[in-house]
Order: structure tokens, then C-alpha cells, then sequence
């Protein structure tokens, strides 16, 4: 496995996870980042240090984090936060048909209709391990998260402030 280091070796995060391959490593220094991000489907693991000190912010709306192309459990991101996402479903990370592990997130500020923080349907199975999800919204369902037609495994996750207008202020399932 190769280490692919942003901003060293990549400028941007998309552009490591690009040239990213089965296995590799993709780190992040710690600092603000302004990007939308696609694992294009692959076994990689996209982290930060601390998700205190490597925040993702998106650039315009839609979703910080895209996971749509079959993604497995080795289909990694862990330690950083996510803030600020706003799109109609999944503001933070929106995951169709595919089963990404997320471990040691924060999911901050992030809105949508469904699904505030994070939006999962199709046929898939994510776990979300040890993160946490707080002041996130939703217009419809889900504050923090909405599940249709999918499972997915939370463990030891914290729910702070997250709010819906009609149903599940932190998971609608």
C-alpha cells in the first residue's frame, strides 16, 4: 500500500483518492479543506490525524462525501469532521448501494430534507463506528441520519442537538 499525503503529494483530496489504488492510504494534514468527495468505488482509507483538527467543508452545496459506485466495508474514512454539508439527501455523506465503514467522524452542521447528516439506501450495509453526529438537521426525517430500504450498523455513536421537522430527530429508519 502506497501513502498518497494531502496537501504534500496531492493538492486536493479528490485528486489522492483519484490516483489512489486497491490498499492505499489516503492521509490528510491536519487543516480546513473546501471539497466534495467521490471514492469512485474503491478499497482505500481516506483519514485525517484527529477529527478535531481535519475539517471537510463543501464548496457548494450537495454532499461532502459521495459513496455510490459499491463501495465495501474496505472503503474507509475515519478521523476527520465534516461540516456544513446541505443537499436534498444525506448533507454530510450520501451512501447508495454501497458499504463504506466510517469510524471516528464528526458530522457537524450538516443539512438536508432527509437524511441531515448522512443519507443511506439501496441494497448496502455501512457501519458507522464511534462517531459523532451533532447539530445537524433535517427539513423531513433523519436529523442525523436516514435509512431507507438498507441497514446499517451504528456503534457507539453520540447524538447531540440534531433535529427533524417531522420525524426521527437523529435517526429515521
Amino acid at each position: 500500500a502506497d501513502l498518497l499525503t494531502v496537501p504534500t503529494d496531492h493538492p486536493t483530496i479528490q485528486t489522492a483518492i483519484d490516483a489512489a489504488v486497491v490498499g492505499d492510504i489516503v492521509f490528510i494534514k491536519p487543516g480546513q479543506y473546501f471539497e466534495h468527495l467521490d471514492f469512485h468505488g474503491k478499497k482505500i482509507t481516506v483519514t485525517g490525524d484527529d477529527p478535531n483538527t481535519t475539517v471537510i467543508s463543501p464548496v457548494i452545496n450537495g454532499p461532502v462525501v459521495v459513496c455510490t459506485n459499491g463501495e465495501t466495508n474496505e472503503s474507509l474514512l475515519q478521523n476527520i469532521t465534516i461540516s456544513g454539508g446541505n443537499s436534498p439527501g444525506g448533507g454530510g455523506i450520501y451512501i447508495e448501494n454501497s458499504s463504506p465503514t466510517i469510524r471516528n467522524c464528526t458530522f457537524r452542521n450538516c443539512g438536508a430534507i432527509s437524511g441531515g447528516a448522512a443519507y443511506v439506501s439501496g441494497q448496502c450495509h455501512p457501519q458507522f463506528l464511534e462517531c459523532t453526529f451533532n447539530g445537524n438537521w433535517a427539513e423531513v426525517g433523519g436529523g442525523a441520519i436516514e435509512i431507507v430500504t438498507a441497514s446499517c450498523d451504528l456503534l457507539d455513536c453520540t447524538f447531540l442537538n440534531n433535529t427533524a421537522q417531522s420525524f426521527g430527530g437523529a435517526v429515521m429508519a
